[in-house]
């Protein structure tokens, strides 16, 4: 046996035989730490804990070192912290007193093609909002980015307890951290919440910021509306002509349009109440923000619009004139905007639910992964289908196929959806 001395500040030994009370590194015999995952932390012999993020920071690592009486500081505590993300990109690191929510947490954010390292104000989701401290409040101690080539590493020493700003303890904190896909100060690409124990390394990745629940039903109604119901409505409409009962083919048609309205209503409400709720208590939730989220909800409020307005022309709708009148101008009219309106919701639709479904695995990493192959396997069926029953119409015409001939109530609901 052999007695050893360990400082527990700096991780280092102590020399107790030979009386040397420096500090020396860990003995050569000892394993290097193994990388962590989730509530595990392992001390290299400068003193730093080192942490492997989970969740949607996978494949980034904080490594931190508090530095009690530190005297770079003037005898104040700091906390030294590098941070190294798997992009070469801009990056940063927040302190967070609301839970880990973006709005009203402070960040330390690295822009790599300055070298500027700097603390911010993050006062809003939006690039405008995220704004420096004054000069008197940039009091980062050996602050400096880095890049390789394939990731970026972020190192500053920052006071523990600041006037004015988010005081961080020698024990459970709640971080941010973040990084975009390019050098230049933006959107984040990837953001995440996490908690650690500063004095024992233990973390907690499983923060519930973001509200998955309401966003896995928001992102069932929208694609059921729009990859399903409106495109079967669609057909309805277009392969009117396989319908032997002419009334058919019209009251499937209205009946499902009336399910994509009910059904865009109530993923619409779902994403209202799910950023209400990610929003901090006092700041704006910035529903339609253009620079929110790639545009995605301002593109959802002009699918609902339209929506609406479609619900409002099928009610409104103007009569068909009898047989052997002229269509008046007002019938004509309606019929153009229908089919435009109609056609144009569902592109936008279909382009909103491909960028929701990468907006939900990137915010919840591992989930969804055979989502987009379940929508476009679902679409193209259904557009195959379509083709089929047209290229049908197409030859029973050349054969002189006899048509269903539609009755004066057929004809009539045949020219009231058209």
């Amino acid at each position: 046996r052999q007695p050893f001395g360990l400082d527990l500040t700096t991780g280092l030994f102590v020399d107790v035989i030979n009386g040397n009370g420096g500090g020396v590194p860990p003995p050569a015999q000892q394993e290097p730490p193994a990388q962590v995952d989730n509530n595990l932390a392992a001390v290299n012999q400068d003193g730093f804990t080192a942490v492997n993020l989970q969740g949607q920071l996978q494949g980034s690592t904080l490594q931190f070192r508090v530095n009690l009486n530190d005297a770079n500081a003037g005898g104040e505590d700091t906390v030294t912290v590098v941070y190294t993300i798997p992009q070469v990109a801009w990056c940063a690191i927040a302190v967070s007193d609301n839970g880990g929510f973006m709005i009203g947490s402070e960040a330390i954010i690295a822009l790599p093609d300055t070298g500027e390292v700097l603390k911010y104000n993050l006062d809003a989701k939006s690039v405008p909002g995220v704004v420096p401290m004054p000069e008197n409040q940039q009091t980062l101690i050996d602050a400096s980015v880095t890049q390789d080539g394939v990731s970026t590493t972020l190192t500053f020493t920052k006071l523990m307890v600041e006037d004015g700003e988010i005081p961080i303890s020698n024990g459970a904190n709640t971080f941010l951290g973040a990084w975009g896909s390019a050098n230049t100060l933006g959107i984040h690409a990837i953001r995440d919440s996490f908690e650690i124990d500063l004095s024992s390394g233990g973390i907690n990745s499983d923060l519930q910021v973001r509200k998955q629940a309401f966003w896995k039903a928001h992102g069932l109604f929208a694609g059921i509306a729009w990859g399903l119901l409106s495109p079967l409505a669609i057909s309805a409409s277009v392969l009117r002509k396989l319908f032997k009962d002419g009334p058919l083919w019209f009251k499937i048609h209205r009946g499902l349009n009336m399910c994509v309205v009910l059904f865009t209503v109530a993923a619409f409400l779902l994403a209202v109440i799910a950023i209400n709720l990610e929003t901090p208590e006092g700041a704006s939730p910035n529903h339609f923000s253009r620079e929110s989220t790639s545009k995605h909800r301002l593109i959802g409020l002009v699918i609902f619009i339209i929506a609406f307005i479609q619900a409002l022309l099928g009610i409104f709708r103007p009569h068909v004139p009898d047989a052997g009148e002229k269509k008046p101008l007002k019938r004509y009219l309606w019929e153009l905007a229908h089919k435009g309106l109609g056609y144009i919701c569902l592109g936008l639709a279909v382009f909103q639910v491909q960028s929701g479904i990468q907006i939900y695995q990137t915010i919840f990493a591992g989930s969804g992964e055979f989502l987009h192959i379940v929508f476009w396997t679902v679409f193209a069926c259904m557009a195959g289908g379509v083709l089929l029953g047209l290229i049908t119409i197409q030859i029973r015409t050349e054969r002189g196929d006899v048509m269903p001939v539609p009755t004066k109530a057929a004809h009539f609901d045949d020219e009231e959806a058209s």
